[in-house]
């Protein structure tokens, strides 16, 4: 499958959010970029001046428990503030990177003679699960909420929790895809690494197109996995304090049991998902590293005097060169490095929200 495809149903989402001007076939017009742009700026517009929102941090006898609850509403609509605006200054290079992708992917299948089903279509692929997962998951648990406590919430109330339910998806979404945009940059160095002839020059050039998707990965999309990795960071420390706060008290009953169960899951998924990009990343460099490696391994045994007469071999040791000072990696505004080797700073920064908000509760307490 090709970028477009693999992608599926989270790249017409981002159709609505960070690239309203793209499409595979044809130019957009501007009056369909417009409507593509409607519900995001609507939904900005209402996430902007929140009265509930601005009441509770203005309060004075505001808890550390409501604290929490809307520091996490308001972290996920700074991050869609945030995606949109990063989206559409970084739009032109975000473009840039999928059409490279699909531009090498068919200089793949005709170089390397891959078979034309590497671009067929399908309607189940992983992604498109995903999507669909995510939406029912988030819409069917807050009906089951307020099926279950809507006499305690007012109608207000009630929309702005299904605005931040449908920020939550759209964030979740959001990383889901730039995690999925890595694995297919993985798929395609396997692809690489599986048809690779390291007797035909061209296949340099094929691993220096490929090492430039890299830097143009990093260019575009580096601020947004940013955003996105400290938004989901942030709010899993939240998550993880509801549930050291409710899972420490001595009578568990009632809507608490509900907000215990919802809390363990909110700090999984936002765990699941830092591990899914860390990984992806982690992979991406590890596998890239051991093919270059590989490709060494073999040029020096292939260092012939047949072999040297060839055009291409007297840039091999620019191309060499060259190799060792770029980006192997994914990199996120360009000192983030977007691998395994941050959890554990990942732990100690969520065990410290935790330690800090566990303190200010128990001064809380002891004033009351």
């Amino acid at each position: 499958m090709s970028l477009v495809h693999s992608l599926g149903v989270l790249l017409i989402v981002q159709k609505f959010l960070t690239i309203p001007n793209f499409s595979e076939k044809s130019r957009v017009k501007s009056s369909t970029v417009v409507l593509r742009m409607t519900p995001i700026f609507l939904i900005i517009l209402s996430s902007s001046a929140d009265p509930l929102i601005l009441a509770i941090f203005s309060s004075k006898e505001v808890t550390v428990g409501h604290l929490v609850g809307m520091l996490e509403i308001f972290i996920h609509r700074v991050s869609i503030i945030l995606i949109f605006i990063i989206g559409i200054k970084n739009n032109r290079k975000h473009l840039t990177v999928i059409l490279t992708v699909v531009s090498f992917e068919q200089k793949i299948m005709e170089e390397c003679q891959i078979e034309k089903n590497f671009s067929k279509k399908c309607c189940c692929s992983l992604p498109n699960l995903e999507f669909f997962f995510i939406v029912i998951f988030n819409f069917g648990l807050s009906i089951i909420f307020f099926a279950a406590y809507s006499e305690n919430f007012t109608f207000y109330e009630i929309l702005t929790q299904y605005l931040h339910i449908i920020l939550t998806a759209s964030n979740d979404l959001f990383i889901l895809y730039l995690g999925h945009i890595l694995g297919e940059l993985k798929r395609l160095l396997s692809v690489v690494k599986r048809t690779s002839k390291l007797k035909e020059i061209n296949d340099f050039l094929i691993t220096t197109n490929f090492l430039k998707l890299f830097n143009l990965v990093n260019e575009a999309l580096g601020s947004l996995m940013l955003v996105t990795y400290f938004q989901h960071i942030i709010s899993c420390s939240l998550g993880a304090y509801y549930i050291f706060w409710i899972g420490s008290t001595t009578k568990i009953s009632g809507i608490n049991i509900y907000f215990l169960f919802g809390s363990i899951i909110w700090t999984s998924r936002d765990a699941i998902y830092m591990i899914f990009l860390s990984n992806m990343g982690n992979s991406l460099k590890y596998q890239m590293d051991e093919y270059l490696s590989f490709q060494n391994r073999v040029e020096n045994v292939l260092a012939s005097n047949e072999y040297r007469k060839k055009d291409g071999y007297k840039n091999q040791s620019n191309h060499k060169l060259w190799i060792h000072h770029l980006e192997r990696g994914i990199v996120a505004c360009g000192s983030l490095k977007i691998n395994n080797s941050g959890i554990f700073s990942i732990i100690t920064f969520v065990t410290t929200v935790i330690v800090v908000l566990i303190q200010f509760k128990n001064i809380e307490d002891n004033t009351t």
